[in-house]
């Protein structure tokens, strides 16, 4: 089973065959979209004498649930409401925490050098944007805002012109957030405590989905950055992101 089909998962071993197979088995091996595929064998085929207990998959995604995200002392980028809504699902991991198949957080993953961080931009005085700043290609090209390190001018340039031509929004300099190895970082405290309580209570491991560490491309979304970069697959398309989602049977987001 260890081929290129079958790699190694460390999805929840909740399988088709829970009764006959122990935990931390013969399982550990599959993946979701094996189990999905033996599933609907199953059910394609109305085996209605079959004493196999037919599990669903649920999954539950929680977005961003960080401390720099967070409305708490100390916070780099709060959203009102924040901690709030991350008590509520981690009250929801608790209560119903025996029905998910899975937990998989992203996590927003940045170094302090970064293309949306103050750092890397300079006028021509030599100062930092101050943070939400709007960078257009107009103030690159015309010199009003250039990249601190000379050898980033020509890609800083190339990718402030491929947001304006996608017409989705302009460069913001955030506040540097979520630094790795930072507070900020980490999960909220109640929704770090819900996980690992799921973890140790079931011998799983929550997925983590990190996005953001290429300094040279914002990652807003876990399944690709905004500007691709061809040198890095961690910006390209999360395939097996998507397709743990696809082959689930219901899929909760929050955030």
């Amino acid at each position: 089973l260890r081929t290129k089909h079958f790699p190694v998962s460390n999805h929840r071993e909740r399988s088709l065959f829970y009764e006959l197979f122990p935990r931390r088995g013969i399982f550990d091996i599959l993946t979701i979209t094996f189990l999905h595929q033996l599933k609907m064998v199953y059910l394609n085929n109305a085996h209605k004498d079959c004493v196999i207990n037919i599990v669903s998959i649920n999954i539950l995604v929680v977005i961003d649930g960080q401390n720099d995200f967070m409305d708490i002392s100390g916070s780099a980028l709060p959203v009102t409401g924040a901690a709030e809504d991350m008590s509520r699902i981690a009250g929801l991991i608790d209560q119903l925490g025996h029905q998910l198949w899975d937990i998989q957080l992203t996590l927003d993953t940045h170094h302090e050098y970064h293309i949306a961080h103050p750092v890397f931009w300079t006028d021509s005085q030599g100062q930092s944007p101050a943070p939400f700043t709007l960078i257009s290609l107009s103030d690159v090209t015309s010199g009003k805002w250039r990249a601190r390190v000379p050898n980033h001018q020509a890609m800083a340039t190339e990718y402030v012109e491929t947001l304006a031509k996608s017409g989705r929004y302009e460069l913001v300099v955030w506040q540097p957030h979520c630094l790795v190895g930072s507070w900020g970082h980490n999960l909220y405290q109640p929704l770090y405590n819900a996980v690992s309580s799921w973890e140790k209570q079931h011998l799983a491991i929550a997925s983590k989905v990190t996005k953001g560490s290429n300094w040279s491309t914002e990652h807003y979304s876990a399944v690709k950055a905004d500007v691709v970069r061809s040198d890095d697959p961690g910006t390209q398309l999360n395939v097996d992101f998507i397709q743990s989602l696809q082959n689930a049977d219901r899929v909760f987001l929050s955030g």
